[in-house]
């Protein structure tokens, strides 16, 4: 150390990113930071007690309600974190942003009435369906939700 030289505490190394670096630094600290904040929403909405309320009075067409809203949700988290929609509700549960007490289980998916909830994407919107009482998709008694438009 040089007798004029400050005494530094701690030491510090001063290092000069070029412009190409500090763009892709902070590029990648941008998306990255992004994509925890997405995913951790996502996962608070779909653990038990997070999403959706549901009173027990609403029956079982209020709580098939509240379970598509879920997966809309849960499905606007995963295109928003993979900038696509997922292929299939499977694919969903199977994704970080289901959480890992949701991946590979079917029953998640079934209304409650035991039918599987029908999954259908248009470009950037979706529509959910569940069967309903009968079990039979596209049939009046169906629950539907449809993405409101943006």
């Amino acid at each position: 150390m040089l007798a004029g030289d400050a005494l530094m505490w701690p030491p510090t190394v001063r290092a000069r990113p070029t412009i190409v670096h500090r763009a892709l630094g902070l590029a990648t600290l941008r998306a990255t930071a992004c994509q925890g904040i997405i995913i951790l929403v996502g996962l608070l909405l779909v653990v038990p007690g997070c999403g959706p309320q549901v009173e027990p009075r609403q029956g079982p067409k209020g709580r098939s309600m509240a379970q598509l809203q879920a997966l809309a949700t849960t499905i606007r988290t995963y295109r928003l974190a993979y900038r696509r929609m997922p292929e299939s509700l499977e694919a969903l549960m199977s994704s970080k942003v289901a959480g890992n007490e949701a991946a590979g289980h079917r029953q998640s998916l079934l209304d409650p009435w035991g039918g599987l909830v029908q999954y259908e994407a248009h470009g950037t919107r979706l529509v959910l369906r569940s069967p309903g009482p009968d079990g039979v998709v596209h049939t009046a008694d169906d629950l539907v939700y449809r993405d409101p438009a943006d």
